[in-house]
C-alpha cells in the first residue's frame, strides 16, 4: 500500500519496534528459536505525532437517533471528506442523494465551506465533467442550472478539491427529465 509521502501508522512501526511480549516481560520467540533474528531499519524510524490520516462519513438526517442516522443512509442523505469540509447541494427541497422527475432541466444550489481555501468544484454529470470552477475562496455560494438538457436518467455528482489537496464527495443526485 502506498501512503502517498505520509509515514505509515504508528501501530505498524511501533510493533517493528517494540515487538510482544510475554507476561514475564521476555520476548515471545524464546533463544531456542529456529527462527533467525533479522535486523530491522524501523528502529530508526522517527515517532508519530498523531493519526496519519481522518476521513469523515458526513450524514444529513432529522435527528440522532440511530434509526434516523440509518433512514438518511439509506436514502443516500450523506456524503465523504477527506478534511472538514461542509457541502450544501440540493435542488428546491431535493437533497443529496433524491431522485426527482422533471419537465424542465433544475437548478441546483451549491454551497461549500472548508478549512482552507478550496481550490476547485466539478459538477459530474454521468461521470462526465459538466461545470468545472477553479475559485481560491474559502467559501463558495451559487446557483448552477444543466446546460444541456438530455432526456432520460442521467446523475449528478458534485466533487471538491481543497487547496491543501483535500477532497469531498456528494451523493449524487439523480434526474429523470420527462419528455
Amino acid at each position: 500500500m502506498r501512503w502517498k509521502g505520509r509515514r505509515a501508522p504508528a501501530t505498524t512501526r511501533n510493533r517493528a519496534r517494540n515487538p510482544p511480549t510475554s507476561p514475564a516481560g521476555s520476548p515471545r520467540a524464546s533463544s531456542t528459536s529456529p527462527c533467525k533474528k533479522v535486523s530491522s531499519s524501523a528502529s530508526r524510524l522517527p515517532a508519530t505525532t498523531g493519526p496519519t490520516h481522518i476521513s469523515f462519513f458526513i450524514v444529513l438526517s432529522e435527528g440522532r437517533e440511530r434509526k434516523q442516522l440509518l433512514d438518511a443512509v439509506k436514502k443516500r442523505h450523506c456524503y465523504a471528506a477527506t478534511d472538514q469540509i461542509l457541502v450544501d447541494f440540493h435542488c428546491g427541497d431535493r437533497i443529496m442523494g433524491d431522485e426527482i422527475a422533471t419537465a424542465q432541466a433544475p437548478k441546483f444550489q451549491i454551497q461549500v465551506v472548508g478549512t482552507n481555501k478550496i481550490a476547485k468544484i466539478d459538477i459530474l454529470r454521468d461521470s462526465e465533467v459538466d461545470r468545472h470552477a477553479e475559485t481560491g475562496r474559502q467559501g463558495i455560494q451559487g446557483r448552477m442550472g444543466r446546460r444541456q438538457a438530455a432526456r432520460g436518467i442521467s446523475l449528478l455528482l458534485l466533487t471538491c478539491v481543497a487547496a491543501d489537496d483535500e477532497i469531498a464527495w456528494v451523493t449524487p443526485i439523480w434526474v429523470y427529465l420527462k419528455k
